[in-house]
């Protein structure tokens, strides 16, 4: 049984939109938006798909999702300013199996 989208709380939705960038990685608005009413059993609901598109601008607004050229991802809790470019980095298949990636704990 899904809820009405006025019977779920703001809070809620944040954290259900954060919850999904932050599982997808990077994800675009539409994607989020359509993963998102379809968690809370919103698929085909106007009001919900407003509701949460309206969410989404707010998080961004208030820094807690990036909006990035290539869709959007979690803000850092931390400054992590010298981290790359996710975007850039390369793909598995451009990788080649050349490439050593050492850990050191």
């Amino acid at each position: 049984m899904s809820r009405k989208p006025d019977h779920v709380a703001d809070a809620e939705l944040q954290l259900a939109l954060e919850y999904l960038v932050l599982d997808a990685g990077l994800v675009e608005g539409e994607d989020l938006l359509a993963a998102a009413g379809r968690l809370f059993g919103w698929s085909g609901s106007r009001t919900g798909a407003a509701r949460l598109a309206a969410m989404l601008d707010d998080l961004v607004s208030a820094g807690r999702l990036i909006a990035h050229r290539n869709g959007l991802i979690a803000a850092p809790e931390t400054d992590l300013l010298d981290l790359p470019d996710p975007a850039t980095l390369p793909r598995r298949d451009e990788a080649g199996r050349t490439m050593r990636i050492e850990v050191n704990l």
